[in-house]
Order: structure tokens, then sequence, then C-alpha cells
């Protein structure tokens, strides 16, 4: 390791003993963290902010302490906590990666990567930070911030996704510590949060400008190469709010497998390129019912698509009708809900 090198990595090592970004799943440098605690918190970061991760980490760890006592856990209450965090196939991986530890691995998560890699929701990034942050193995552990940061810091200007990463493992390889692995994977992690960023870096006031190619030859906005974003898809849909003589709204669970698996929504029309047609309504509707149209669309985004949702609500009470899930408003908070169907209830609860 030359001179530069090893100034560039007691820059980074010196960032996290100083200014390290308190977190609730975090241990003080040089002490390995709860390997249970490290795997909820790794799951709960995958494409969400630290910030908001907070309160549903400490959720979870409060009602759930243990990972047996997460795999004992309903998988309805787990997709109830997770409610408004999103991406929910990561709750059921959570609750099936539970289930398989507590059986095979007698409720110990094992510390090989290729042994992670093989429990649901794993990939490569939070097998490594598991074994890093967790055990002290020296892996190093790689995700889009460090990739943006170490393409960066070493001037990687590739046009392909596949070489720019092989250059940065190469690069990580010189650079990662073999030991306190994970606080210089979590140190990095900060600096690229809190400076680093994918859009206006603060350069001039980064621990590692001194260091950095992309800076010095002003190639920051081009570095790392970004492929131009595909248009998101539009999908449409019709949801219809009904109560019964009990003044409960009628739910429906969508399927396990697939998005939004296991949660619960008003009952709605397939998602469809286009607007429903009236044979689409006939056909979905819940009952046989005077139904009302409510002006205001409701949209949501998701990661790969954009949802607009139009609603029907009928005036009358149903009775006798058993089939979905009937919950009255003031239990919605003990259901799994995705934040798409509270803005749909919300907004009606208001008529």
């Amino acid at each position: 390791m030359n001179n530069n090198t090893l100034t560039l990595v007691n820059a980074i090592k010196s960032y996290y003993l100083i200014n390290r970004r308190s977190l609730p799943w975090r241990k003080n440098p040089g002490v390995l963290q709860d390997p249970y605690l490290t795997l909820i918190s790794e799951i709960m970061l995958q494409q969400t902010r630290a910030s908001k991760v907070k309160e549903y980490y400490n959720k979870f760890k409060l009602r759930w302490p243990t990972i047996q006592d997460l795999a004992n856990a309903d998988i309805d209450e787990v997709l109830t906590l997770w409610s408004g965090l999103g991406y929910y196939s990561r709750a059921r991986n959570l609750h099936a990666t539970a289930l398989i530890v507590k059986k095979k691995y007698n409720g110990i998560i094992p510390n090989e990567v290729e042994k992670l890699l093989k429990l649901p929701g794993i990939g490569e990034y939070t097998a490594s930070a598991i074994a890093s942050i967790a055990y002290g193995i020296p892996y190093a552990a790689i995700d889009i911030n460090i990739e943006r940061i170490l393409s960066r810091v070493n001037g990687i200007l590739s046009t392909s996704t596949k070489t720019n990463i092989n250059e940065v493992k190469a690069f990580a390889k010189k650079i990662f510590p073999l030991k306190n692995t994970g606080d210089f994977a979590q140190s990095l992690m900060d600096i690229g949060s809190t400076f680093c960023t994918s859009r206006n870096p603060k350069c001039n006031i980064c621990p590692l400008r001194w260091h950095c190619t992309a800076k010095a030859k002003f190639l920051t906005k081009i570095i790392p190469f970004k492929k131009k974003a595909a248009e998101k898809r539009k999908k449409y849909n019709i949801v219809f709010y009904i109560k019964d003589k009990n003044n409960k709204i009628l739910f429906r669970k969508r399927p396990m497998s697939g998005f939004l698996g296991g949660m619960l929504e008003l009952p709605t029309t397939d998602w469809k390129c286009e607007w429903p047609n009236k044979n689409d309504v006939v056909y979905s509707q819940p009952a046989k019912l005077k139904w009302e149209n409510k002006d205001k669309v409701i949209i949501n985004k998701f990661s790969h698509f954009t949802l607009y949702t139009k609603i029907k609500y009928s005036k009358s009470k149903l009775e006798n009708y058993s089939s979905g899930i009937w919950i009255s408003y003031s239990d919605l908070k003990y259901n799994s809900l995705p934040t798409m169907t509270k803005k749909i209830v919300n907004s009606l609860e208001l008529l």
C-alpha cells in the first residue's frame, strides 16, 4: 500500500472514529454488532433511508428481541408492523429467513457468506455486511453508495456496469482493512450519505476531498456512469369502498406471492395499462349496489411503475355479506395495510 492509499485509508478510519452517525443498531468502534439486529437493520436499509428505518427497527427490536421470537411470529403481524416501510417482500424474506435459521442453524445466524447468500432476501452486499459488521470477518461490503465513493475516489470512468463494479471490487481489496472491516464499510456509508451523494455532492467539505480523482479532474458529475433511467410504466385500477351495518370496511388480502403479498387492499379491478372498462367494473365490484365516483385520482409511485387509482364508494350498508375481511376504521392500525391503501381509506373517511 503506497503512501497516498494509506492516507486515504486513515482518513476513512478517522472519520468513523470521530464523526460516525449515531444509529440504534450500531455499537462503538471496534465492537461487533449483534448478528440478528444487524440482519434486521440491513434488510430494512435496502432501498430505504436510515432516518426512516430507525423507527421501524426499534419497533421490531422491541416486539421480537430474538430471531426465535421473529420465527414464531405470525406473518400477518410482521407485515402489519412493517406497514409504511414499503417493499414488503423484505418483510416476508426476513420472516422466512428467521424460520430457516431457527430450523436449520439452531437459531444462530451463520457467519459464512456462502450460507448467508442462500437465505431469502440476502444478496452479496447484505451477506458481506453481516459477516464483517457482526462477525468481524474481513469481507469488503460494497453497496451502491460505497461503489459510488470508490468510483469517484479512484476515477473509475466506465460505461459498462460490469466493468465498473469489477474495478471497484479490485480497488476495495486494496483499501479495506483486515481488522474492523465493518467499521470501515460503515464509515464509507456515512461519507456517502453525508457528502458523496449521488446528486449535488458536497465535494469542498468532503473528508476524502484531498484523495478524490473525480474532484481533482472535475468528473464528479459523470462518475459513476449512469444509464438513462427507463420511463416508468403506468397502471390504472378502480377500488370499491363499502361498509357493513356495523360500520366496518370491506377489505381483501392480496396473494402472498407477488407485489404487496399478504397485504390488505380494498376490493379492486385488476391493475391494467389503461383504465378498466365497464365489464371490468361489473366483474370486480363486491356487490351490485349504487356506486358513486370520488373525483380525486389517487397516485402512488412505486419503483418500476406509477399506479393511478379511481374510487367508487357506496353509501349503502351491506348485510349478511361474509366475503372478504371486515375491519373498523379504528382498528386499521393493527392490520397490514400498505401506504397506498391507507391513503385511499383516509380520504374516504372524510366523506
